[in-house]
Formats: structure tokens, C-alpha cells, sequence
């Protein structure tokens, strides 16, 4: 994050510190402490540490950076020299001259010479508000905690993944509009699954006959299972209100 004057602003990254403490803190329950379902307010910091783990993957990072690219570029070829001339005289004091534009006009037309990628805070206030989309979604899933007893998980860098719905045609991706399931490994041998809206949260046991939770239609087979729940999602979560501001 950069302030006014252009210098570093790690405000957005010491409060993306805390979220990782406070969900380290309540992983700690669940694994150690073996608390489940978990109570509203730890609920709460997990969901919102999911949604920021989600908004921070890369492939977020280059989809964002591919939309400002290509959108420049459209614009450019639409709106041709008038375009060229309406951002220059906005970025600057001064008219711009037909020998300015001409000269803009012939290194932007050139779409193939050159790749837009948004600001830092351009791509922060993005990351926010798909992390405030991304929350109020996992908040209002059930969540189902699998542990593996006889195999173990891999920890990823990112671990939120998106499940595809097998009713899906292949060739659709998966985002948070259209995804069965999310899966995030919290630990070698424990999963939290989120599966089917306004459920109870509960258990789904690791067996031989339920290994298909992971590979086989999530959102209708883990929907059927599950004990006592805890409560649904605070009305704003605070890091994701303050993030997107």
C-alpha cells in the first residue's frame, strides 16, 4: 500500500498479520483442543481468514491485472485519439498537443508491446472487496470438519479450494458464483469443508467409504451430514469493513 506521497504504507499488511494470529489462535482450538462446532465469534475470524486467503491468491492477483489490461486497451481502440487526448489533458495541467497525441497514440495502439497491471492500492481495494464477497459466502455455508485418521493432507501456500459442481459443464471455471464446495486443510490430518447454504455445521467423518467427499460431488453428498451447529456471520466483518474502505 502506498499513502499520498507515495511511500509504504504497511497498515494493510499488519492488519492481515493480526487475522493470521487470531486464526492461528482458533486452529489451535479445533485441532488441540478439539472444539467443535465452533462458537459465533470463532467462527467468525476463521471465516474471515478463509475470504482473505482466497482474495489472496495470485491467480486473483493476474485475473485483476488481465481485466485493467485488456479494459485499457478496448477503451484505447474505441475511443482512438479523442480517448488518448481525454487521459493526457487528465493526467496533466496543460492541453496536449496534436504531436503529443500522435505520439501517445502510436506506443498505446500498439497493444501487443505492452501488459497494464493495476496500482497497489488499486489492487488492494479490489482484494477488500472480493474478500467481503468471499465472507459473506463462507459465512453462510455449512461447515463440515473432516479428520483423517489413516492418510495426512498437504499444507499449500494457498489453501482454499474451490470444488467444482459436477452438474458444471466441463468447460466453466470455478469461482465463488457457481462452486459445490471449498475445502481448506487447516492441519495435516484435519479439513474444514464448507458445503451446502444455511446448514448446520457438524462432523464428516474420514473413512474409506466417505473418501468421495473429496472427489465426488461435495455439495450433495457432505449437505446430508452433520450434528449440532454454530451460529451464521456478524453483520461486517471488521478486517474486510476496514480493508475495503
Amino acid at each position: 500500500m502506498q499513502d499520498k506521497t507515495g511511500q509504504r504504507d504497511d497498515t494493510i499488511e499488519n492488519l492481515l498479520a493480526d487475522l493470521e494470529d487470531q486464526a492461528a489462535r482458533v486452529i489451535t482450538k479445533i485441532i488441540a483442543e478439539h472444539l467443535w462446532p465452533l462458537p459465533r465469534a470463532d467462527r467468525a475470524v476463521l471465516g474471515e481468514w478463509v475470504a482473505a486467503q482466497y482474495a489472496r491468491i495470485p491467480t486473483v492477483r493476474q485475473a485483476n491485472n488481465e481485466i485493467a489490461d485488456q479494459l485499457l486497451k478496448k477503451e484505447i481502440a474505441i475511443g482512438g485519439k479523442s480517448e488518448v487526448r481525454r487521459r493526457m489533458e487528465a493526467q496533466g495541467e496543460a492541453p496536449a498537443s496534436d504531436e503529443e497525441v500522435n505520439a501517445a497514440w502510436a506506443e498505446l495502439s500498439d497493444f501487443s508491446s505492452y501488459y497494464v497491471e493495476l496500482p497497489v492500492n488499486d489492487h488492494l481495494l479490489t482484494m477488500g472487496q472480493a474478500m467481503a464477497t468471499a465472507y459473506k459466502m463462507v459465512m453462510a455455508r455449512s461447515w463440515q470438519l473432516c479428520r483423517f485418521e489413516r492418510k495426512t493432507l498437504l499444507l499449500p501456500d494457498h489453501p482454499v479450494t474451490l470444488l467444482r459442481d459436477e452438474d458444471e459443464p466441463e468447460w466453466k471455471g470455478v469461482g465463488l458464483a457457481n462452486f459445490a464446495a471449498i475445502m481448506v486443510p487447516i492441519d495435516r490430518r484435519a479439513a474444514i469443508i464448507m458445503t451446502a447454504p444455511d446448514g448446520r455445521d457438524g462432523v464428516f467423518p474420514a473413512s474409506d467409504d466417505d473418501r468421495s467427499v473429496l472427489t465426488s460431488d461435495p455439495h450433495r453428498r457432505v449437505s446430508q451430514r452433520g450434528n449440532p451447529s454454530a451460529g451464521g456471520a456478524p453483520s461486517a466483518p471488521w478486517h474486510a469493513a476496514h480493508f475495503a474502505r
